[in-house]
């Protein structure tokens, strides 16, 4: 067997002497990865929701594809996904993940009208919350996991972020509804003061008769700059 890989370092100090070699950096970070997502249920479930990957536990490939893609991010994620890393995360994975990723598909008029009837009031409500830096009013529908996931400090965190990027919310258009096993993606299309068609997604899950937001993203090309 071919072990020319050896001779790769990963991290290195003044002594040159001194090395950790990148093959065993990499199974340290694949280690410390898995058992991070083993020890914390949230990630695990929000990593599971951003990708809509069905059941209430992520397929193991989640784990190698986040640690091994982007193993430098680690500590953000410790930060509880800012929006910028949770956009990264979502392209990274989804490639190195594929397989094991259920598709979206898309509804007919009539269910996404039933859908969206229950959905607009909430993300108005969600996005005057954003506006008036309120996040009480912006979380009144989380999910418990949301709240836990998403506090007040993550909140304001986000929100300058977004700010800082893209400036105040303006408007929003028309929804397109699609379900991906157990969720229903509702995904509009956005305005703020300095970019238009900013995409909101919030995502709801089926059967769920209190309508509680159970994932929601901005995306846009400058919020991933």
């Amino acid at each position: 067997m071919d072990q020319s890989f050896y001779r790769y370092w990963a991290k290195s100090v003044d002594d040159p002497s001194q090395y950790h070699l990148l093959a065993y950096h990499s199974l340290d970070v694949a280690a410390v990865g898995y058992e991070y997502l083993q020890q914390d249920t949230l990630l695990r479930q929000r990593l599971g929701d951003a990708f809509h990957i069905q059941g209430s536990n992520p397929s193991p490939r989640i784990h190698s594809a986040c640690f091994i893609c982007v193993h430098g991010s680690i500590i953000l994620m410790m930060d509880r996904f800012t929006v910028p890393l949770l956009l990264l995360l979502a392209g990274v994975i989804a490639i190195s993940s594929c397989g094991c990723v259920s598709s979206e598909v898309p509804l007919s008029p009539d269910e996404q009208a039933a859908i969206i009837a229950f959905a607009d009031p909430v993300t108005d409500n969600l996005m005057q919350g954003f506006s008036e830096n309120n996040y009480t009013l912006y979380s009144r529908d989380f999910s418990i996991e949301m709240r836990e996931g998403l506090d007040e400090v993550v909140f304001e965190e986000n929100r300058d972020m977004i700010l800082s990027k893209i400036g105040p919310y303006v408007s929003r258009g028309d929804p397109v509804v699609t379900e991906s096993g157990e969720y229903l993606i509702v995904r509009y299309p956005g305005e703020f003061v300095q970019e238009e068609d900013v995409e909101i997604k919030v995502v709801f899950r089926k059967g769920d008769d209190s309508h509680q937001v159970y994932g929601l993203w901005f995306n846009s090309p400058k919020l991933r700059s």
